[in-house]
């Protein structure tokens, strides 16, 4: 069996895996060090030291791996109704969970920059007003709108690229 990401690149200090932890509930940096009673410049550290354990390259990534390699315990799932993501919602989240930037995601999706954008905004809206993106793929990991490492795809409710109406402009 292969062994989870984050005991492949190295064990993670307490500190790191709760600085991780809140990061993926979408907390800013500030955030973080207020919540731990570190300097934020203690946090960009810890963080920085993370993404090379980890292999990762942005904040969302870093929070994608951080729950579906079970790097740190999942919280409960947020309570009432599961948020309902369009295909294109979940399938450009999902592209910024693996680390693609913004036009790289609408390039692959075959988009504006600025519809990926609209599209990126609507799914924080539907994840109940995720404030960043690294909070929203901690949302999509919460809600299990994606599968975590050690379940199979199916259990979990997966969107389908190229199947929504294109987002009507702000």
């Amino acid at each position: 069996m292969k062994q989870p990401l984050h005991q492949e690149h190295g064990a993670l200090t307490r500190r790191q895996q709760d600085i991780l932890a809140l990061l993926a509930l979408g907390k800013t940096n500030s955030d973080i060090a207020a919540c731990l009673k570190i300097s934020v410049n203690t946090v960009k550290r810890d963080l920085a030291s993370a993404h090379r354990l980890l292999g990762t390259s942005s904040r969302p990534q870093l929070a994608a791996v951080v729950y579906r390699e079970r790097v740190v315990p999942l919280p409960p799932q947020p309570s009432g109704p599961v948020p309902a993501l369009s295909p294109r919602q979940g399938d450009a989240l999902s592209l910024i969970a693996e680390g693609k930037s913004i036009p790289q995601t609408a390039e692959e999706l075959g988009l504006a920059t600025e519809t990926t954008r609209r599209y990126l905004v609507r799914a924080r809206e539907a994840l109940g007003g995720a404030g960043s993106s690294a909070g929203a793929v901690g949302l999509l990991y919460r809600w299990r709108l994606r599968p975590l490492a050690d379940e199979p795809r199916d259990q979990a409710v997966v969107g389908t690229a190229h199947e929504s109406a294109p987002v009507p402009a702000e």
